[in-house]
């Protein structure tokens, strides 16, 4: 590989590079402490394969650990963007050059529940969300990236504590966003083995760092929503459900659109109309209950089912919404945008509404009326 540096991601330069000509493919990089995320963009900006391997320094692999890793990429027809395997405990095994011969439970308590925590969480965790595509986590302590995919996402971030977690997500987002096909791999197989801690203080310490990064990264991608599909199948599941059971007797829905939306991006373009649509999708999202679905129905359109509620509550909620976001600023470069929406609400039951798609056109209609009235107000439907 070349030594020149290219910062393609934010990073701390490099203060020296160490090649020893006996053990050609190897290049040891030093520079000033910056933390975990920094030192692998650093690495990143330096490397030139197209995949990157990332890996704990504590950590113990088996010997043909990357074999494993890197097949399923080779043999998938899809872009695979991550490769990732079970991490084992080391506590209780016996170690000889380098590599796991004898294979023991660990004598502490503390330690074998972990040793169980650790199968229930790779064996049937994260292979049931794989096998959905829906990775949302690969260990740092060993795992395989598309190096050009996370440079697109904007490489490993110091803004949470577990940054394995956030730039999983940061892919997710940015491939889903740009509508690409890719695939997360997690192979069944223990392809390395780390050290557990031993101590309650040691293993309170790592829990609540586990704890802080998930509810970091979780904080950070608060305004993605639901797709427009995933809306469909949940408002007939609610309505399946409120027919069933007549003890819950109400279901309403409230269509959101932003106001004159086209004309913000004419006059400041697409990337600040995007930072309002994230924006807002936040806002939303921070004015409504956890028991509530926030969707994006489409363009600068967005819907919320809120399950139990009647009207009053619906436009309790939805006046809420329509005050924050008009009270909301969202900064693009040096400018403060403003924005404001308008609402559409329908509740079952009502007058003319016998199905999940009557239901949508109630909403729909009440926010065209909303939009005609003068925009920036909350409309009820009374029935279709």
């Amino acid at each position: 590989m070349d030594l020149i540096w290219r910062p393609r991601l934010a990073a701390t330069p490099p203060a020296a590079f160490y090649h020893n000509p006996h053990i050609a493919p190897l290049t040891v990089i030093s520079k000033p402490n910056g933390g975990k995320p920094d030192a692998l963009n650093v690495g990143i900006n330096m490397a030139r394969s197209p995949y990157i391997c990332t890996i704990d320094a504590d950590c113990v692999l088996e010997r043909d650990a990357l074999l494993r890793l890197m097949y399923p990429i080779i043999q998938s027809p899809t872009n695979t963007v991550l490769s990732a395997g079970i991490v084992r405990i080391l506590n209780g095994c016996t170690v000889h050059e380098s590599q796991v011969t004898t294979i023991r439970l660990p004598r502490r308590p503390l330690e074998r529940f972990q040793v169980v925590e650790y199968l229930r969480s790779f064996l049937f965790g994260r292979t049931g969300w794989n096998l959905l595509n829906a990775t949302f986590i690969a260990s740092g302590a060993f795992c395989i990236f598309h190096r050009e995919t996370v440079m697109d996402a904007g490489g490993f971030s110091s803004d949470t504590v577990t940054e394995d977690i956030d730039i999983v997500a940061c892919i997710h987002r940015n491939l889903r966003a740009k509508k690409r096909a890719y695939r997360m791999s997690f192979t069944t197989d223990p392809v390395c083995w780390t050290l557990a801690p031993h101590t309650r203080k040691l293993l309170g310490r790592q829990r609540r760092r586990w704890q802080l990064g998930l509810i970091q990264t979780v904080m950070k991608h608060n305004e993605m929503l639901f797709n427009h599909r995933f809306f469909q199948d949940s408002l007939k599941r609610e309505f399946k459900r409120l027919t069933r059971h007549r003890a819950l007797p109400f279901l309403s829905i409230a269509m959101i659109d932003i106001d004159h939306f086209k004309s913000l991006n004419d006059m400041h373009g697409h990337q600040a109309g995007d930072r309002v649509l994230r924006g807002i999708s936040k806002v939303v999202k921070n004015s409504v209950r956890l028991t509530d679905i926030v969707a994006r129905y489409g363009g600068e359109e967005f819907v919320i089912i809120m399950p139990e509620t009647d009207f009053e509550g619906t436009t309790i909620v939805a006046e809420r919404i329509r005050r924050n976001v008009e009270e909301a600023s969202f900064t693009y470069r040096d400018m403060i945008l403003k924005a404001t929406v308008s609402i559409g609400l329908a509740s079952y039951p009502q007058e003319g509404v016998k199905s999940e798609d009557d239901l949508i056109k109630a909403a729909d209609s009440a926010l065209y009326t909303a939009k005609t009235q003068g925009r920036n107000r909350v409309v009820v439907s009374r029935g279709i």
